[in-house]
């Protein structure tokens, strides 16, 4: 059964996922109590308001495209995307499902591959340099459980931020401005339903994504946070990421 919401918080949190459904469903509405139990468990489970937004957004997509097209009258269908997309977040936090417990050692040489692989990937891709050779080389050195970036407390997330910044170097001018526009339509669904703060880093997302997709490099996000079971990262490492 719903409460009432417990802080202003996560009154605004239920506000922008009310908003951004009635949007989809292109009506007003008022969530049922079923719905508003679901919004609050993932408001007060921790997923990120952004992340419950895009997923349902891309969701709603996916469906609208299909003949004849699908739209869902309750949160109950969108839930199991949602709590899988939640799932993957905490996992590549913690960097296992079950942070209490071990990997084999099989299970960490599948995670150190991804990572060569990512790599690999990396450097096949059009990303500038000397990014392109400075991250491929950093995700080297986690796959090999070490620590290129000392002091991050998201080595993987630091890597993407460096393709990032040197997409946007090299693109400038009126080629930046347009991928900018492309994102600002890409968040444009739920904007308006989200705090300032939010609607920035859904912007920001918005356009690595759209950044990765013309430069081709592999969506680090994927990866875990750091390989887990690997022996504790040193600090004897660095990569020279600039």
């Amino acid at each position: 059964m719903a409460e009432q919401p417990e802080s202003n918080r996560e009154r605004e949190y239920v506000v922008a996922v009310e908003r951004t459904f009635g949007r989809l469903r292109r009506r007003p509405l008022v969530l049922s109590p079923e719905d508003l139990a679901r919004v609050q468990r993932w408001y007060r489970s921790g997923l990120p308001l952004e992340l419950v937004l895009e997923t349902m957004v891309s969701l709603y997509r996916r469906l609208s495209e299909r003949r004849p097209p699908r739209i869902p009258r309750t949160l109950a269908y969108v839930e199991p995307a949602i709590e899988e997309a939640g799932a993957a977040l905490r996992e590549r936090r913690t960097g296992a499902p079950d942070p209490a417990g071990s990997r084999p050692a099989e299970d960490r040489e599948a995670l150190a591959a991804a990572f060569r692989a990512a790599a690999e990937a990396v450097r096949r891709s059009r990303a500038p340099e000397p990014a392109r050779a400075e991250v491929a080389a950093a995700l080297e050195a986690l796959a090999l459980g070490r620590n290129p970036l000392p002091g991050e407390a998201d080595p993987v997330a630091a890597l993407e931020r460096r393709l990032v910044r040197a997409a946007r170097e090299a693109l400038g001018g009126p080629e930046l401005e347009e991928v900018e526009r492309e994102a600002a339509r890409d968040v444009a669904p739920y904007a308006a339903a989200m705090r300032d703060d939010v609607r920035d880093r859904a912007l920001e997302k918005a356009l690595a994504r759209r950044l990765r997709r013309r430069f081709g490099w592999p969506d680090l996000a994927r990866l875990p946070l750091v390989p887990p079971g690997f022996p504790p990262l040193g600090e004897d490492e660095t990569s020279g990421l600039s």
